[in-house]
This record gives C-alpha cells, sequence and structure tokens, in this order.
C-alpha cells in the first residue's frame, strides 16, 4: 500500500470520528444536514487531495465541486470556506505566465479557497441593495482598507511595478475578499454560532489528527506534500525534549498550537449552546492534550492568557482565580 494512501485512510478514519462525536453534542446551532454535507465535504476534499496525480489536478477537481456541491447561500458558503481552511498544507506553487509575464503570482491552498469559495459571493454582495451590507457601512472596513493600501504601496518602494500591482491582487484576494465576506455573511448571532461551530470542528481534527502524530512519532502530511508539490515536510520543526512536535498541516508547532488556543475560546463561547453536557467535556480535554503536544511554549502562555481574561470578563472573578 501507498504511504500516501495509509496517510489518508488514517486522516479519513480521524475526521469521521470528530464528526460522529460532534452529531453526538447536539449542538443548537448545526442541524444534521448541515452537519452532514460538512463532514462529506471534508472527508471528500482530502479523497481528492491524496489520490489525483498532481496540484493541478487537485485544483481543477476542487474547483467543479466548488461550484456543483457547495451551498449556493452566503454564511453556509463561508462555514464550509472555515472548516476547509486549515485542512490542508498550503501547498505553494507558481502560477505560469506568458509572453513578457514570467509569472502571474504565488497560488497556495489558501488562495485558492477564497478565489473558489468566496469570490462568487463576493461578487453577489456587489449586486445588493442592502445599505448595511456595503462597502464602509461598518467602522472596520476604513481601517481594514487602510491597512490594505499602505502595505500595497510599500510592495511598490522596493520592487518593480509589475511586482507592485501581484503583490496589490494578492492582497485583495487573501486579505480583503475573506474579511469583508465573512463580515457581511454573519448577520445575526445564530450566524456568529454556526460560523464558529464549524471553525471548532476544524480546530478538533487539528486537534485529534495532533496527538496521533505525536504518539505515532508521524507527521501524517508529509506524504500528501511529497505527492502533491514534491517538498519534503510540512513542518520546519520536528523534536523537543524527545517529543514529536504536532504541526499537522501548519508550518511550525507553534501556529498549530496558537489555532488550538484560538480554538479553546470558541468551546467556551459555544459551551452553552451543546445539548450533551457529559460528552461536551472531552473537547477541552482533547484540545489541552493537542496543546501539549505541540511543545510550544508561547502558546501555552496565549492559553494561560485566555483563561485569565476568560475569567475577568465572567462572574465571581477572585474565587474563579484562586480555583485557575
Amino acid at each position: 500500500m501507498p504511504i500516501a494512501i495509509k496517510s489518508l485512510i488514517f486522516i479519513l478514519l480521524m475526521g469521521s470520528l470528530v464528526f460522529w462525536f460532534v452529531g453526538l453534542l447536539r449542538v443548537q446551532t448545526v442541524s444534521k444536514n448541515e452537519l452532514t454535507t460538512w463532514r462529506n465535504l471534508w472527508l471528500l476534499n482530502q479523497t481528492l487531495a491524496f489520490v489525483l496525480p498532481g496540484i493541478w489536478f487537485y485544483y481543477a477537481a476542487f474547483a467543479f465541486v466548488s461550484f456543483f456541491m457547495l451551498p449556493k447561500k452566503a454564511l453556509p458558503r463561508v462555514c464550509v470556506y472555515i472548516l476547509l481552511l486549515g485542512s490542508l498544507p498550503m501547498m505553494h506553487l507558481i502560477v505560469p505566465g506568458f509572453g513578457v509575464v514570467n509569472y502571474l503570482f504565488k497560488l497556495n491552498y489558501a488562495l485558492a479557497l477564497a478565489i473558489l469559495i468566496l469570490l462568487p459571493v463576493f461578487f453577489n454582495l456587489l449586486k445588493t441593495v442592502d445599505k448595511d451590507l456595503r462597502l464602509f457601512s461598518q467602522p472596520a472596513d476604513k481601517f481594514v482598507v487602510l491597512f490594505i493600501v499602505v502595505i500595497s504601496l510599500l510592495d511598490f518602494r522596493d520592487d518593480t511595478f509589475t511586482n507592485g500591482i501581484r503583490f496589490s491582487l494578492l492582497h485583495f484576494l487573501s486579505l480583503f475578499l475573506p474579511y469583508y465576506v465573512i463580515s457581511r455573511s454573519i448577520t445575526t448571532r445564530e450566524g456568529m454560532g454556526k460560523f464558529l461551530s464549524a471553525m471548532l470542528i476544524s480546530v478538533g481534527i487539528f486537534a485529534v489528527i495532533g496527538v496521533f502524530e505525536t504518539v505515532k512519532n508521524w507527521h501524517i502530511y508529509n506524504h500528501l506534500v511529497q505527492h502533491l508539490v514534491n517538498i519534503d515536510k510540512v513542518t520546519t520543526s520536528d523534536v523537543r525534549g524527545n517529543m514529536l512536535r504536532a504541526a499537522v498541516t501548519f508550518r511550525t508547532p507553534i501556529m498549530l498550537g496558537m489555532i488550538l488556543t484560538i480554538g479553546f475560546g470558541i468551546y467556551l463561547y459555544i459551551a452553552p449552546l451543546i445539548g450533551n453536557k457529559k460528552l461536551m467535556k472531552f473537547i477541552p480535554v482533547t484540545l489541552l492534550v493537542a496543546l501539549i503536544c505541540t511543545v510550544s511554549r508561547g502558546p501555552w502562555v496565549g492559553f494561560f492568557f485566555l483563561l485569565l481574561v476568560y475569567i475577568w470578563t465572567g462572574r465571581e472573578k477572585i474565587a474563579s482565580y484562586a480555583k485557575l
């Protein structure tokens, strides 16, 4: 059995386990049909990446899936986007140019998702007559736009004009597009709960695979990048204190650790919306064990700071701090 297929089997088993567990939790913001759709798309995305012979074949197949299988409405679409966002390594490659243009731009997995999933929603939003959905209708808009304008202008400073244009396009696709589409798609508390539920499921899968990597001493996504883009490994860091540092799809264990910490914060928000109070206790334990498996001290400090802030915003602060 090829090692990439072996990796895929373990990944599909762990992903299916997480979705099955989420079904038992009875989360108020996610229906059974939505959970089934998310599970099928996540499993299909993994299968396409591992089975197809090259990166361009994968992107072509995902474009087909995006057009014919993804939900058409904005909120369900951004939920799928956040669910799939970290599910594969970045897999950088260069889109070739033509004539005097050496290459068009550098494409990675996150950028491809933004183009294929969010760009159609962006064009639909441009047609809206709702004033609350237009640009600069929200206070944060001007700061985001100003930031992108500043970094785009700085790109022209020490580089060619062509590269300045290229980087400006990438800033729009990778920064403004996700911000604008997501901020306009989540308009209710229920929508926020649904979006964060999808993100927590994604983080939960990272946690399970991360623990698996450390226990089995195996970075399981290395075989995917070797297969698709001829890169030796996903992460730049391997062992600390005789433990393999879990990284899953991320370049560094520190990045995975920060995502797990954010996931714990999301859990604190989602917890009241979970129906099965007994099983929900497994979520923080799994996230905490996975955080330990990253062997990353920065995220550990971040996790502790998260707890301090969370307690400060609640009731009975002194008693809670004493327990901590």
